[in-house]
């Protein structure tokens, strides 16, 4: 055992029995014994003096495990909290962008009808609303990490036809706001 050893377990046999007013520990078969004696008896190499020690160690051991579980827990509990609101946030911008949607498609339903137009851009002015409606129907039914998967395997597939969509989109939402 080196010099190191025995103190660090000289350490945590005083924190985990508890000193008594004389510097000392209770033991229940020797009564009180300072921490010399202990010092003498291990440095002697008396196997008797080892159990204090190993008892300590063992209890030492036992209240890192309790703190590292009681940490490991309030981290997790954190995580969901974040987890839940970042859920919450993602559904509520889910909810917003299915909505403009839905305008955009009622505005250009309501621009079909226009007398003066050709039957051929109102059709087509119908029929994409229509579409639009059925894309915020999906968008209100599906969860955040579905559409993260879509819009990737989209993306992977046809990268020219996103950005053109992702440009169409903008020009869109643009005039909407407008």
């Amino acid at each position: 055992m080196s010099e190191r050893d025995f103190e660090i377990g000289r350490d945590a046999v005083a924190r985990s029995a508890g000193s008594t007013s004389g510097g000392g520990i209770r033991s229940e078969t020797d009564g009180e014994f300072g921490l010399a004696d202990v010092d003498q008896r291990l440095l002697a190499g008396d196997a008797d003096a080892e159990a204090p020690r190993e008892g300590a160690v063992d209890s030492v051991v036992g209240e890192i495990r309790h703190v590292a579980a009681s940490a490991a827990d309030t981290v997790k509990e954190r995580a969901a909290t974040v987890g839940a609101k970042a859920e919450a946030a993602a559904g509520k911008g889910r909810d917003q962008a299915a909505e403009g949607l839905h305008h955009v498609a009622d505005a250009l339903r309501a621009t079909s009808s226009k007398s003066g137009e050709p039957e051929r851009v109102s059709s087509t002015k119908r029929a994409v609303a229509s579409r639009l409606d059925d894309a915020s129907q999906r968008l209100e039914s599906t969860t955040a990490g579905d559409i993260g998967a879509g819009l990737d395997a989209m993306v992977r597939r046809h990268p020219q036809r996103s950005l053109l969509m992702a440009a169409g989109l903008g020009f869109l939402l643009a005039r909407a706001v407008r």
